[in-house]
C-alpha cells in the first residue's frame, strides 16, 4: 500500500515539476532547471528503491514505473542505474568533499561522508554491497584518485612525486579506505563517525606527510651523488 502511495504522489510530483518551466522570477533570480528537477525525481524514486530492494535485483523499468516517466527520459540523464547511484553519491556528498579537500581539513571532509552514511544506512549499505562494472566500489576509486591529486599537488608540481608514485599511492589509499569503510557498515557502524574518521585521517596524514618527505630526501640524496 505504501509502495502504490509513493508511486502515485512521485507520478504527480514528477508531472507537475516537468510541466512547469520556471527560467528567473521576477527579482531576477534563477530558478532551478527542469532537467534538475526531473534527475532529482529519479533520484529521489531510486533511493525509495534501495529502501525497500537490493540494488542487485533493481531494474531500470522499476525506477520507470515508479517515477513515472519514459524510458528516453531516464536514458536522456542517466546510462544506467549505476550512474544514477554514482550521480546520487556526486550531489549529495562527493562533490562538496573533493571542493573542500585540503590536508588540514580532513577530518571535516571524512566527517561529512560518514555522517551522510549513517543518516542514509539503508540506502548506502545496499549501495557498497552491489556488484557488477560501474558499480558503486569501482565510481570510489575515481574519488579517491580525485582526492589523492588534490592533496600531493604540490609535491606533484615540484617533482617530488612521479606518476607511479600517484599510481601507488591512489591504490593503497583506495583498498585501505575500502576495507575500512566496508567494515564499518557491516559492523552496523558500531563504531562513530567521529572515532572512525580520527582513525583514519590520522593514519592518511602521517602516511602520506612521510611518503611526500622520503620521497623528497631520496630526489636530494640523488642530486647531491650526482653533483658529486
Amino acid at each position: 500500500m505504501t509502495g502504490l502511495l509513493n508511486e502515485r504522489i512521485n507520478r504527480a510530483i514528477f508531472r507537475v515539476v516537468t510541466y512547469y518551466k520556471i527560467q528567473i522570477n521576477e527579482w531576477g533570480e534563477f530558478a532551478v532547471s527542469n532537467a534538475n528537477i526531473t534527475e532529482e525525481a529519479i533520484a529521489n524514486t531510486m533511493k525509495q528503491l534501495m529502501e525497500e530492494t537490493p540494488f542487485d535485483h533493481i531494474t531500470t523499468a522499476d525506477i520507470i514505473n515508479r517515477c513515472g516517466i519514459s524510458r528516453k527520459t531516464f536514458y536522456y540523464h542517466f546510462q544506467d542505474k549505476y550512474d544514477l547511484v554514482n550521480w546520487i553519491f556526486s550531489v549529495e556528498v562527493i562533490d562538496g568533499i573533493l571542493k573542500n579537500t585540503k590536508i588540514d581539513n580532513l577530518s571535516e571532509c571524512y566527517l561529512n561522508l560518514y555522517r551522510y552514511i549513517r543518516d542514509n544506512k539503508t540506502f548506502c549499505t545496499n549501495a557498497i554491497n552491489a556488484s557488477g562494472q560501474n558499480c558503486f566500489i569501482q565510481f570510489l576509486y575515481g574519488y579517491v584518485d580525485k582526492q589523492i591529486n588534490i592533496l600531493c599537488k604540490d609535491a606533484i608540481n615540484k617533482k617530488i612525486l612521479s606518476s607511479d608514485d600517484i599510481k601507488f599511492l591512489i591504490d593503497y589509499y583506495y583498498y585501505a579506505f575500502i576495507g575500512v569503510f566496508k567494515t564499518w557498515i557491516n559492523t552496523n557502524m558500531k563504531d562513530s563517525p567521529e572515532v572512525i574518521v580520527k582513525r583514519w585521517v590520522s593514519l592518511v596524514d602521517k602516511n602520506l606527510k612521510h611518503y611526500i618527505s622520503a620521497k623528497g630526501a631520496d630526489k636530494l640524496n640523488n642530486k647531491v651523488t650526482i653533483s658529486s
